[in-house]
């Protein structure tokens, strides 16, 4: 299990950053970001230099081995690709987010928004693909196909929903929306979930720096297809949540759409393992609680 965190070096943190002598000679500041391992020496610098500053813009990327895989029995998907959309549809989407109300479905953080519908001018998408709508709308369209191999599997919990076009009564054929009715339980309080806030707007927020972290009782019950009780993704979107029955159809049938972030059960193992792993890092983040996190 390894962090990787990224550091930009744009904005008010970043020139301040750069009036350091010993950092401008350890690193390039003509770079926009930076990509350090958790327990390089630089970053242990960087946000310590930082801690009384304007604060920095840093994400994160966690990975993990295939045995630490192994251990988990719920996994996030995250996408390889996006659609390519008109940008026509772009303005639809954001009207659509806008449009869409919240729903109260047991989480802890707040009410999810869920989309029961979807409209697009064009959908290009091969029969056996299954595609992320665009950054800021994590919902998935799948071909053909790929509706075939999860009928095949037996694999319960989804449902496809058809996807309507420009003209009024007419649907694009062939691809659908990815859509369910089950939902987790309330997710578990963990130190690497953050809450955020639009300086702009006063919006609030639940962003998670790295897992989703789920109690069992919360997980137990589900199908191999559902989604959180949490607005943990971007625009208070549920996130996915798939079985290991799931990753292994995708990789016995060669389905190479998804990556897999396994989603934790509160004091496993695999929960504790990656406590560790984040604790001295989320020391140095602390800091300076004007880090802006995402």
């Amino acid at each position: 299990m390894k962090v990787q965190v990224k550091v930009g070096l744009y904005g008010p943190g970043g020139i301040a950053l750069s009036a350091d002598r010993r950092l401008r000679e350890e690193i390039d500041f003509g770079e926009v970001v930076l990509w350090f391992d958790q327990d390089h020496p630089t970053l242990d610098r960087i946000l310590r230099t930082a801690a009384n500053g304007p604060g920095l813009n840093l994400g994160f990327h966690v990975t993990f081995s295939e045995a630490e895989l192994a251990r988990a029995t719920r996994f996030e998907p995250i996408p390889r690709r996006t659609l390519r959309l008109p940008d026509k549809d772009h303005t639809a989407l954001a009207q659509a987010i806008s449009e869409a109300p919240l729903r109260d479905v047991g989480g802890l953080f707040g009410s999810v928004r869920i989309i029961d519908n979807l409209s697009l001018s064009t959908v290009k998408i091969g029969p056996d693909q299954i595609t992320m709508v665009q950054e800021g709308f994590p919902e998935y369209v799948m071909g053909a196909r790929m509706i075939s191999r999860l009928e095949e599997s037996g694999t319960t919990g989804w449902r496809a929903i058809p996807i309507a076009g420009d003209t009024a009564g007419r649907f694009h054929p062939g691809v659908v929306l990815l859509s369910s009715d089950s939902f987790s339980g309330p997710a578990a309080p963990d130190p690497t979930v953050w809450r955020c806030e639009d300086g702009f707007t006063g919006h609030g927020w639940y962003w998670c720096l790295g897992c989703k972290v789920f109690p069992g009782s919360s997980l137990q019950h589900l199908p191999d297809f559902a989604r959180s009780a949490e607005p943990l993704e971007v625009n208070d979107f549920s996130c996915w949540i798939v079985s290991g029955r799931v990753r292994t159809m995708f990789k016995t049938t060669g389905v190479r759409e998804w990556k897999w972030r396994p989603v934790l059960e509160l004091d496993s193992d695999l929960h504790k393992m990656y406590l560790e792993t984040w604790r001295p890092l989320l020391e140095l983040i602390r800091l300076n609680p004007r880090n802006h996190l995402g």
